[in-house]
């Protein structure tokens, strides 16, 4: 699968995760997650491949997901 393929999939269900969740503090802890696991996969892993996948792209990515949940978590606030 090409880098291209992954970050548009990887894209597509960021922003899909990003419009659903709305809970404060379901955001919020879930973006400190990722954001951790994102974190330690860019050290743990950094030339890997899991089938096909760079783990290095999809952990720079799911620590930004998680940066990007975090700290966007009070985006639904006015609606409640």
């Amino acid at each position: 699968m090409s880098v291209i393929t992954q970050m548009c999939y990887a894209m597509i269900l960021v922003s899909v995760i990003d419009h659903c969740l709305k809970p404060y503090l379901l955001r919020k802890w879930l973006g400190i997650t990722l954001w951790v696991a994102g974190t330690y996969g860019l050290f743990a892993f950094p030339d890997k491949y899991w089938y096909e996948l760079d783990i290095w792209l999809v952990s720079l990515l799911i620590s930004g997901s998680g940066s990007s949940l975090f700290f966007r978590r009070r985006r639904f606030d006015h609606l409640d």
